[in-house]
C-alpha cells in the first residue's frame, strides 16, 4: 500500500547523450526581449512591486498636485486680505489707543496702570508712521513717467532695475522686520 511519489507528466528529461541547447544569437535575444516587452505591456502582466505601480502612484501624485496648489494659494490670498484688513481696521484703532495712552501717561504719570503707554504702542505707532510716510512718498510718484523714463535710458535696462529693486526690497524687509522685532520684543 505506498503511494508512488508524484512526478511531474510534463517535463522530459534530457538525454545524455543530447548537448545543452546553445545559446541564442544576438538578434534573436534581442527580438525575444522585445517580444516579451510589447506582451507585457499590452496584456499588462507585471509582477507586484513593479515600476509600472511606482509609475501609477507618481501619477496621481502628479495629479493631485493641481488641487492642492490651488489649495495653498488660496491660503496665501487668504493671508494676504487677512493682513490687510489688520492695517486698514485694527491698526488704526490700535495707533489711536496708543496715542490715548501716550496723552494719559503724560497726564497723570505712571500711576494709572491701565492707560499706561507701553513699548507695543510705540510698535503700533511706529508701524501707521511708515505707512503714511510710504503712502505719501508713493503719492508723488507718477508710475507712468518713471517707466518711460527707466525706458530711454541706454544704459539702465528695465530688467536690472527690477533685480536690484528685489534685492533691496529683501534687504530692507530684512532690516525692518529685525528692527520692529527688536521694538516690539
Amino acid at each position: 500500500n505506498t503511494i508512488p511519489a508524484a512526478t511531474p507528466t510534463n517535463v522530459t528529461p534530457n538525454p545524455p547523450h543530447q548537448p545543452t541547447s546553445q545559446p541564442l544569437p544576438k538578434k534573436q535575444l534581442n527580438r525575444q526581449k522585445f517580444l516579451s516587452y510589447v506582451k507585457d505591456e499590452m496584456l499588462g502582466s507585471r509582477a507586484e512591486g513593479s515600476p509600472v505601480e511606482e509609475i501609477d502612484a507618481n501619477m496621481t501624485d502628479f495629479l493631485r498636485v493641481p488641487s492642492r496648489l490651488e489649495g495653498l494659494l488660496f491660503l496665501g490670498v487668504v493671508v494676504c486680505v487677512d493682513s490687510f484688513l489688520y492695517a486698514l481696521t485694527f491698526l488704526p484703532l490700535k495707533c489711536v489707543y496708543g496715542i490715548v495712552c501716550l496723552i494719559w501717561t503724560g497726564v497723570r504719570g505712571r500711576r494709572n496702570v491701565r492707560l499706561r503707554f507701553h513699548r507695543r504702542h510705540a510698535y503700533q505707532l511706529l508701524q501707521v508712521f511708515i505707512i503714511i510716510t510710504i503712502y505719501n512718498i508713493l503719492l508723488t510718484i507718477s508710475v507712468g513717467k518713471l517707466y518711460h523714463w527707466i525706458r530711454g535710458q541706454s544704459m539702465l535696462k528695465l530688467y536690472v532695475l527690477i533685480a536690484i529693486v528685489e534685492i533691496f526690497d529683501r534687504l530692507l524687509c530684512s532690516f525692518g522686520q529685525d528692527a520692529m522685532d527688536s521694538l516690539y520684543w
